[in-house]
């Protein structure tokens, strides 16, 4: 995630609930990084800078150490994504912009305790 004020949302909620978090701005050192971490969850931005959110997702998913870690792809209301996007892309859901905490914190739990 790119921008400040949805990063701390992220891991203000998702630290509130016991998770250790991640942050990068850029899906380029975050899918370099991911290919490293122990990652229970990928959680990306459709839009950012060097490496878009879909892209850096397929480049995990295409990875064998994160091909089946769960992922939730962030998308803001200017930049529809369909269904089909989301399933070609690897992701597991998708949660549209402004979301609230409470929808995420569903999202994450039931995708952890699934995978």
């Amino acid at each position: 995630e790119d921008a400040r004020f949805m990063q701390r949302l992220l891991i203000s909620t998702l630290e509130k609930d016991g998770h250790e978090t991640i942050a990068f701005e850029n899906g380029e050192d975050a899918a370099q990084a991911a290919k490293h971490a122990e990652a229970d969850l990928f959680i990306l931005d459709l839009v950012m800078p060097q490496r878009d959110g879909i892209s850096a997702l397929r480049m995990l998913k295409d990875d064998a150490s994160t091909a089946k870690t769960p992922a939730i792809l962030l998308t803001s209301r200017g930049h529809r994504v369909t269904a089909e996007e989301v399933k070609a892309s690897g992701a597991d859901t998708f949660l549209t912009k402004p979301f609230s905490p409470s929808a995420l914190r569903r999202e994450v739990q039931r995708l952890i305790r699934k995978s």
